[in-house]
């Protein structure tokens, strides 16, 4: 099985220290095709829709495919000194498998640390970014790339769909559309979350669902005042971005050592025959150093230079 260790299978473990660069690389491209919907080996992933698409470029115009934007990072990266020796980067995006596309940044930067929990949020928080920071190359950079996720089928339609095996539609991402839907039922659902106790160890049992329903029901209003439903999805995931966006911000120390860049968006998610999943991205920011102020040197309007080009 695959929980088995080398040594519980009665095979010798594998030495200690670095795997060779071609004997790592090949680990990472395996873990990729272990049924990965978002793999670029996925033999279902053949197929470009009309609907798909032009539902993208109307709601994310500009939207580039993952692997596409891990070369659009690297690159643009690169021209501040980071490279995959230097650097490391961490991924904060919700667990869901859709979402295993920014895998690819394996590929431009090596293996990533996790801050990640439901819909993107990172909810390592201060402890997960300070483990993360103590792991940096001598000399070298943090990377972080964070996104929420929304899905596209292919009629076009936002905030849903279709996975490996099963014949209905689904809703991505689950926890935010579970967050609105509540958030529309009861819009004291942030005071029904303070009032709710934790079980008998002090672990609330759905404890980051229920920060996603505080974040959502905080600007219930302004998801409602959209026309449509396809706007209403869009704004609903706009909110959540900006909200990882000041949650990245927050547990980043003014101390930290090291020149930090993030880099964030939408990962929009599409139907698991269709070609390539997308990213659009928002912020590329940079910080040289501790006590520096983040600058803007990447986002939407130069995606758009870099994928004319």
């Amino acid at each position: 099985p695959l929980s088995h260790t080398p040594r519980e299978q009665g095979v010798a473990p594998p030495p200690a220290g670095p795997l060779p660069e071609e004997k790592r690389t090949k680990r990472i491209r395996q873990t990729k095709t272990m049924g990965c919907q978002t793999s670029k080996e996925n033999p279902f992933r053949t197929e470009t829709y009309d609907a798909e698409q032009k539902t993208l470029n109307a709601v994310y115009p500009g939207a580039m495919t993952t692997h596409a934007f891990s070369d659009y990072v690297k690159k643009t990266l690169g021209k501040h000194g980071f490279t995959k020796e230097s650097c490391l980067c961490a991924v904060s995006s919700c667990p869901d498998e859709l979402n295993r596309g920014l895998d690819s940044m394996e590929d431009a930067w090596g293996e990533s640390f996790n801050l990640g929990g439901l819909a993107g949020m990172p909810f390592t928080g201060k402890t997960g970014f300070g483990a993360f920071s103590h792991h940096v190359p001598d000399g070298g950079q943090l990377l972080v790339v964070f996104a929420p996720h929304v899905g596209i089928t292919k009629d076009g339609e936002l905030g849903k769909i279709q996975r490996v095996g099963m014949a209905k539609n689904t809703t991505s991402c689950g926890s935010c559309m579970a967050a609105y839907g509540a958030a529309c039922k009861k819009k004291e659902v942030c005071q029904e979350i303070k009032e709710k106790k934790a079980d008998d160890e002090g672990i609330v049992g759905d404890v980051q669902q229920e920060k996603m329903l505080a974040v959502v029901s905080a600007r219930i209003d302004e998801i409602n005042a959209c026309e449509d439903d396809t706007a209403k999805i869009a704004k609903l995931s706009d909110i959540v971005y900006e909200a990882i966006k000041k949650e990245i911000l927050a547990i980043i120390p003014d101390d930290c050592a090291v020149p930090v860049a993030i880099v964030g968006g939408i990962q929009i998610n599409t139907d698991y025959t269709s070609k390539t999943d997308f990213f659009h991205v928002r912020d590329v920011m940079l910080r040289s150093g501790p006590g520096k102020s983040f600058e803007r040197i990447g986002g939407v309007e130069e995606k758009k230079a870099f994928t004319a080009a």
